[in-house]
């Protein structure tokens, strides 16, 4: 399409630029790497799906609800889906992870200031967004890239799911200076346009507040 390109923008959300009027517009989808196939437009979602939705090019809407193509889609170092489609019709993807593209099974390890490393006692995850060590070094914070925050005990050698309330997509994370409770920052549920910071108990036992 010579006069149009989908794109993606803030919470990528995709959207359709009009280069003639330059004219932007959301779509109200949400995802990345958006492709026009004719007919449809095809993009991955947060959950590392493939989606289609049925797509008008002429009045650049979308005229239907988005369905799952395929799951498991490789994510690239940019945080597209790894996909293509040709004009002839041959559509190409690929699954799983990719080495090094930041959206991979990841083991922690403990790096001393001499070098030496240690693996941490936990499986690899996904991981998203670093870690935060706590105030007494017995436990860290993280994130993965299903928006779940884990607790790490490494005296217990144990991990924990805390819960996330009150906001979708946590960023920020830090602990209390003593260690007791927890921070997260992120669009409020309900309304992502305002973000706001909750704080909880570090061993996940009350709501946010």
């Amino acid at each position: 399409q010579p006069q149009q390109r989908v794109g993606r923008l803030a919470r990528h959300l995709q959207l359709v630029l009009d280069l003639a009027t330059r004219e932007l517009s959301s779509l109200g989808l949400e995802g990345s790497g958006a492709r026009f196939v004719p007919g449809y437009l095809v993009y991955g979602n947060r959950n590392a799906s493939l989606m289609a939705v049925p797509f008008d090019a002429a009045s650049r809407r979308a005229t239907g609800t988005p369905v799952a193509l395929l799951s498991d889609i490789a994510i690239g170092r940019n945080n597209l889906p790894v996909f293509a489609a040709s004009p002839s019709g041959t559509f190409v993807y690929g699954k799983g992870f990719l080495r090094w593209s930041r959206r991979e099974p990841m083991r922690m390890i403990r790096l001393t200031p001499t070098g030496v490393t240690t693996p941490l006692p936990f499986e690899p995850q996904v991981f998203r967004r670093g870690f935060v060590l706590s105030p007494a070094s017995d436990a860290i914070i993280g994130g993965t890239w299903d928006d779940s925050r884990w607790l790490f005990d490494l005296q217990r050698r144990t991990r924990t799911k805390l819960p996330v309330r009150g906001i979708v997509e946590p960023y920020g994370m830090a602990w209390s200076p003593d260690g007791r409770r927890l921070a997260t920052s992120g669009p409020v549920a309900g309304d992502t346009s305002v973000w706001g910071v909750f704080a909880q108990p570090a061993d996940g036992s009350d709501d946010l507040m």
